[in-house]
């Protein structure tokens, strides 16, 4: 399974051969500034060999260095599986650029130079 994201949707590409999606659980979490905003729980149906674009349950906030991710868990056990297990995840980042921008530059002199 492979789970690339763009702006606004997740797009999920099954790499099995014979079983489908069912078994997994997509969880969209967001967070701003570090902090958890929101979480939703979706299922994708998708036959073996397909792909399968699902748009985010919710907008990421204009405003912060926000980050949305998703992660494709198991939801049952499976021999040698237990529930829970991630089996892929994609992260997108918003407003990275900005937030990069605002931070002090270091100084790395300072860091490695011993005073004496």
């Amino acid at each position: 399974m492979k789970i690339t994201l763009t702006d606004t949707e997740a797009i999920v590409e099954n790499r099995n051969l014979f079983t489908d999606l069912t078994a997994y659980d997509l969880v969209f979490a967001s967070s701003v500034n570090g902090k958890p905003e929101r979480r939703a729980v979706l299922r994708a149906d998708c036959a073996p060999g397909k792909t399968v674009h699902i748009a985010f349950p919710f907008a990421l906030p204009e405003a912060g260095f926000a980050c949305m991710t998703v992660t494709a868990v198991q939801r049952a056990v499976l021999p040698g599986i237990p529930a829970g297990y991630e089996a892929a995840f994609g992260q997108v980042w918003h407003n990275y650029a900005a937030a990069r921008l605002t931070l002090p530059r270091r100084n790395w002199w300072q860091w490695t130079a011993t005073s004496e």
